[in-house]
């Protein structure tokens, strides 16, 4: 249940206007109380009090005092609190109403003492009225006759005999002068104040309007103005001199990345001799080294598996005869089926051990005479190795798209900096990102299609590449298998003899310093297997340059080409501000077909330029503002020009 309440500190505003009235607010406040009816609203007392404080302590403010003549001056509440504010009581008129009802005795002599202001003084003295009873108001006594009567009151004793040297002090018309001289008087005192913080907010009011454009005149000069603009930002950008080379340099760091992420597919070859031959050399070590009873040989070692060891860790050989692609950790089957592992923008390359190369030989050659090399065997090696370059590709471009996108939509925004509220600016983001999409999905196609015919069909004309890698590859591949076999053999020749291995970084050493052991060593059973990944790797080197030149240069000649040749031509269609061609003539576009011509085009950049509907109400209450503020600056300077 509501709350119902004597008193409230929300203010009830009446707006009086008329032709020859003050600019002026004023505020009735209630009357200060003591004491109340009830306890429990003891404390309406203070709010009463302090609501009347927050007023009365405003230096802009002059304050009425009213005080009745029937009451005690001295016990009077308003006048103490008037009193007990710092500055208020110079700012105060008093006014002694109900002059029919002072106190029976002499009271004159202290009435004269308040009218001369010896007495209760404040600072713009005392007034004394006499206003109509509730009975003339409830019986409708109009203002003229309100005003006649009180005349008369004053027109009479005491007042025109024993008060006449205070006769303008009488009366609601002398009074209401008062006010009107004082109240100028007070205003042109604050001139200089009202002067200081009138062009502070006309300043802060043109700032405001500034976010809040007119359409101009020439809409459609200032839509071509915006995107030449713009053109021209693009246009740097793409060419990509400092300081405008920032598209440049993370277009070279994604080709970069992208690059990295191709070349860690390239297939890699685990140089270890498969268990069954390590055990076979074994056997022929011992032939030829050891004739005692079979009981007196030290065990056969264990079969040595590609990264399983002996049984206890073996970091150096895990990785020690792979290629140098193989720092980073990779699996392999246990069965020799070689294995891909995939991740976003780092999938690595199929590790492939030597009987995994000789079986993909076995498996996919038509040929029936003993070792020969079927090409097509070759070739799919070269497949297989290929088919995970659309993921790093889609990467490489998405990542282009978002930077090409935040680089043309923060460009449009500088360009449209005024405008950036407008149709104007919403349109052209749209056909701006609508073009961009359709650019980069152009460029994947284009690349897919690319990625396609390295698929289908192995080759190329770039006969001195490919030899120049295939024998680098194999050079490489012939010197880690080499030494992995060396290494193997020392490592079998210890195991077989009993005496505890030696690390594997020891092995290596001699492996690859021991002439002896490397001229003694008989042909390798896998040399086939190695030239066959040499080939592979060496076409990989040259299909990965050739692709990713492809996809690279695609995007330098096509797309950020298209942002110079052809976005401006598609805003500016788009906007139906000129026509694909740059001529004003009939042209369809498509939601509507119109005939642009200069009118059109012109009214189209009109509303194109417009403000929505709340954004064009501020405008014009701004406008309208500034207009008052503007002329208070023009009364104001009227006004030292009169000397006033």
């Amino acid at each position: 249940m509501p709350v119902q309440m004597q008193f409230s500190p929300n203010a009830v505003k009446l707006d009086i206007s008329g032709p020859e009235l003050p600019n002026l607010s004023f505020f009735d406040l209630p009357g200060i109380i003591n004491q109340t009816e009830s306890r429990d609203d003891l404390w309406l007392v203070n709010l009463v009090k302090n609501l009347v404080t927050d007023y009365i302590n405003q230096e802009s403010s002059l304050i009425l005092l009213a005080c009745s003549l029937e009451g005690d001056m001295q016990n009077n509440s308003a006048a103490r609190l008037v009193g007990g504010c710092p500055g208020a009581d110079e700012r105060t008129v008093g006014v002694l109403t109900k002059p029919d009802r002072f106190p029976v005795g002499n009271p004159h002599a202290a009435i004269k003492r308040i009218l001369e202001g010896s007495s209760f003084r404040v600072g713009h003295g005392y007034y004394v009225t006499k206003q109509p009873s509730q009975l003339d108001l409830d019986n409708g006594i109009s203002r003229e006759e309100a005003r006649a009567y009180e005349d008369n009151f004053f027109a009479a004793a005491p007042w025109s005999t024993e008060f006449a040297s205070h006769h303008e002090q009488f009366g609601t018309t002398h009074l209401r002068e008062a006010l009107s001289t004082k109240l100028t008087a007070f205003i042109l005192s604050s001139l200089p104040t009202i002067h200081d913080k009138l062009l502070a907010r006309l300043a802060n009011v043109e700032a405001e309007l500034e976010g809040y454009p007119e359409p101009p005149a020439n809409a459609h000069g200032r839509v071509m103005e915006a995107l030449t603009k713009f053109d021209e930002l693009v246009k740097c950008h793409v060419k990509g001199t400092y300081p405008w080379n920032g598209l440049r340099n993370k277009a070279r760091d994604f080709a970069k990345i992208f690059d990295e992420a191709l070349d860690r597919q390239r297939p890699t070859l685990k140089t270890s001799t498969p268990p069954s031959f390590r055990k076979k050399a074994v056997i022929e070590i011992s032939d030829d080294e050891d004739d005692g009873p079979p009981q007196s040989r030290a065990p056969t070692p264990a079969p040595i598996t590609p990264g399983t060891g002996t049984g206890r860790k073996r970091k150096h050989d895990d990785n020690l005869g792979d290629t140098p692609s193989t720092s980073v950790k990779k699996q392999v089957s246990s069965c020799g089926t070689p294995m891909n592992v995939q991740h976003p923008s780092t999938a690595r390359g199929t590790i492939y051990g030597l009987l995994d190369v000789r079986k993909a030989l076995e498996d996919h050659s038509a040929s029936d005479v003993p070792n020969e090399i079927d090409p097509s065997a070759i070739d799919h090696l070269r497949t297989e190795s290929l088919k995970n370059w659309q993921e790093p590709m889609e990467t490489y471009l998405d990542q282009i798209s978002k930077v090409l996108e935040a680089m043309v939509v923060r460009l449009l925004q500088e360009a449209c900096d005024q405008w950036k509220t407008t149709e104007f600016y919403k349109e052209a983001e749209k056909i701006l990102r609508v073009f961009l999409m359709a650019a980069i999905e152009e460029q994947k196609s284009h690349a897919r299609r690319a990625f396609q015919l390295e698929k289908t069909k192995i080759g190329t004309v770039n006969t001195g590449a490919f030899e120049a890698y295939k024998n680098e590859e194999l050079a490489l591949l012939t010197e880690t298998r080499l030494t992995r076999r060396i290494m193997e053999r020392l490592q079998d020749a210890d195991m077989f003899a009993g005496k505890t291995p030696a690390s594997m970084d020891e092995y290596k050493k001699k492996a690859e310093t021991d002439k002896k052991l490397r001229a003694e060593l008989s042909a390798d059973p896998f040399q086939r297997e190695v030239q066959v990944m040499a080939s592979v790797r060496g076409y990989y080197k040259v299909a990965r340059l050739r692709f990713l030149d492809h996809v690279v240069q695609g995007v330098h000649a096509e797309t950020f080409n298209s942002l110079v040749s052809q976005l401006p031509a598609q805003l500016k269609a788009g906007l139906l501000v000129e026509a694909p061609d740059g001529t004003l003539r009939p042209f369809s576009n498509t939601d509507l077909s119109i005939e642009l011509t200069q009118e059109t085009a012109a009214a189209h950049c009109t509303r194109l330029l417009t403000e929505d509907a709340d954004r064009e109400a501020i405008r014009l209450r701004l406008q309208k503002e500034r207009q008052n503020l503007i002329e208070a600056q023009q009364w104001l300077a009227s006004l030292n020009e009169e000397g006033v």
